[in-house]
């Protein structure tokens, strides 16, 4: 342990580039009869981790032995980018330790395969025109990976119902029946959202999405029909409020999260840049 305090005054750490990426930031302490290197491996991407070797020089750097076999920590394969640790048992690789001890840390990248997943997520969206769930019932389908896929599609309660007559925000349109209607405040708001779209991977769990498609949002005013004669009521309807009511091209965007077999999105759609609504998912990945 004397030979290791005594010598650690001459301890050099070189800081080599390999692909482009640092190894930055080295520093040595003594730790009894171990030597502890700290160091940062920057500028990877999220799909690159690195094998990391431990090299020694006692001349100063003219000449190297190893890598070094007795260490531990953040060395040899898997070794993420961050701030990362090596402890070296140094008499248990070499007889001693004498001479200008320089060090090397060799960091070679390993490109890690990206893999793809299918995906089911239960969806919906939120209205943030109208402050409530305009489409609460859908069915996301797609793959996840480098480049993905998928299909979408949201629905409410109403959404494949249909008018009766139209309203233009003054009377209903071409009425013909020999009846007198009135208005109550009885509302539905008939909804669909469908989209075809692609995904991108951007990190390890996290993947953007982005898709286009058709959709509308409609608000259908109910109202009763009454005989002239008596007032007896003799039909119902609802009307659509043409004023409110939007259909054509819709695009949304946002996020998907992956976590072990659960993953999640989050995003936001526009229907003809008239209704927005976020948009959530989860369910499943395999």
């Amino acid at each position: 342990m004397k030979k290791i305090i005594i010598l650690s005054a001459y301890l050099v750490l070189t800081i080599p580039f390999l692909n482009a990426q640092n190894v930055k930031n080295v520093t040595s302490k003594v730790n009894g009869n171990l030597i502890t290197i700290q160091y940062d491996l920057s500028g990877a991407k999220y799909n690159q981790v690195f094998n990391v070797s431990l090299y020694v020089s006692f001349d100063g750097g003219t000449t190297f032995q190893g890598p070094m076999k007795s260490v531990s920590g953040d060395v040899g394969s898997e070794v993420k980018a961050g701030k990362n640790t090596i402890t070296w048992e140094p008499f248990s690789d070499v007889p001693s330790l004498e001479g200008d001890i320089v060090f090397s840390i060799k960091a070679q990248v390993i490109n890690k395969k990206l893999e793809k997943h299918f995906f089911v997520h239960y969806s919906g969206n939120y209205s943030l025109r109208d402050a409530g769930f305009s489409a609460p019932f859908g069915l996301t389908i797609g793959q996840i990976g480098k480049i993905g896929w998928y299909v979408s599609a949201r629905i409410n309660t109403s959404s494949f119902e249909s008018s009766q007559y139209e309203f233009d925000g003054n009377d209903v349109v071409d009425y013909d029946k020999v009846l007198y209607y009135e208005y109550d405040n009885e509302y539905k708001y008939p909804s669909l959202e469908t989209f075809v779209g692609i995904t991108a991977q951007i990190h390890w769990n996290i993947f953007l999405y982005g898709g286009v498609g058709y959709g509308y949002q409609k608000f259908y005013w109910h109202m009763n029909e009454y005989d002239y004669m008596d007032n007896s009521l003799q039909s119902d309807s609802y009307l659509n409020y043409t004023d409110y009511s939007v259909s054509g091209l819709t695009a949304e965007a946002g996020m998907i999260i992956k976590a072990k077999m659960l993953s999640f999105n989050f995003g936001y759609s526009s229907l003809s840049f008239k209704y927005s609504n976020i948009v959530f998912g989860v369910g499943l990945n395999f």
